[in-house]
């Protein structure tokens, strides 16, 4: 997954998989070194991952 903003910067988020449920891991850039995860609260499914890739 990529995000922009209105100054044209691209950063890559991650889709991952913890203890059965989708999570976005973000860049270690945007927090000052430290890793940071959202959770989705979708679990691992073929359709969830579609949606977790919109």
């Amino acid at each position: 997954m990529t995000i922009q903003n209105s100054q044209r910067i691209t950063i890559k988020v991650g889709i991952e998989v913890s203890k059965g449920y989708l999570r976005l891991r973000f860049p270690r850039a945007l927090f000052n070194g430290n890793q940071k995860y959202l959770s989705l609260n979708l679990t691992d499914t073929l359709e969830n991952q579609v949606a977790a890739e919109i």
